[in-house]
């Protein structure tokens, strides 16, 4: 966690610089790859897994050119940089939920997931296991999370959609599919800075409703990477 380790200006929270600060007594313990977790705009309402910015650093870490500093310094010296990428939800202060909870014919209407109804048998609102938060936004009566209710959980189909349930759209259907592009963007961006992979938060389970993991893992061999970057090793969890 960058907020616990080198603090280079005083204010008591780890950042960017202070990690390139240390980077030389790293590499003298043998250290050969970095594995930063989430350094996005954030919340913090979840030690930064709810994201609102996939393309920004967090300003107490620094900026993004003390990220490409960092990794400029690392690779010099033989070590890799790889990011914490927090795939499956963002933070509800993120822009893309904002639009979305506003209409369903938007940009990002279809990043998210949201029901009509609440179907029996789901588990009492306020629960961490509980998928289905109530919303007061114009959208609609709920929308669906993957932890905390700041956490809304982005769209990437369903494997079985439920054809009572409206809301669970197919893996190939065009709002899942914006999000699968978002997420190749969000990685090129990463990538042309130089970082040498990822650690993809909930990559097992993008896809909902995968109870073999089997569109889950399809979607993975499916994406594609920018042309001329090199494929890197995705550290899935």
């Amino acid at each position: 966690y960058p907020s616990s380790y080198q603090d280079s200006d005083g204010n008591g929270i780890g950042d960017i610089p202070g990690i390139t600060s240390r980077l030389e007594y790293i590499k003298s313990v043998g250290v050969s790859c970095i594995w930063l977790n989430p350094i996005f705009v954030s919340g913090w309402t979840d030690g930064g897994y709810d994201v609102i910015d996939f393309y920004k650093t967090d300003p107490r870490f620094g900026t993004n050119d003390d990220v490409v500093k960092l990794i400029e310094k690392a690779h010099s010296l033989g070590i890799k940089v790889i990011l914490d990428l927090v795939a499956g939800h963002s933070s509800i202060d993120c822009a893309w939920f904002k639009q979305a909870a506003e209409a369903s014919n938007l940009q990002y209407s279809d990043y998210y997931i949201w029901p009509t109804f609440m179907p029996e048998g789901r588990q009492t609102f306020g629960s961490i296991t509980s998928k289905f938060v109530k919303s007061d936004y114009p959208r609609g009566p709920y929308y669906i999370k993957n932890f905390f209710d700041t956490q809304p959980a982005l769209n990437f189909g369903f494997a079985n959609p439920d054809p009572e349930h409206p809301w669970e759209q197919a893996v190939d259907a065009p709002g899942p599919m914006a999000m699968r592009r978002e997420l190749k963007n969000i990685m090129a961006f990463w990538m042309d800075k130089g970082i040498d992979g990822f650690r993809v938060d909930m990559a097992a389970s993008l896809v909902k409703n995968d109870n073999d993991r089997s569109a889950t893992i399809k979607l993975w061999k499916e994406e594609t990477w920018p042309s001329g970057s090199a494929k890197t090793t995705l550290r899935i969890s």
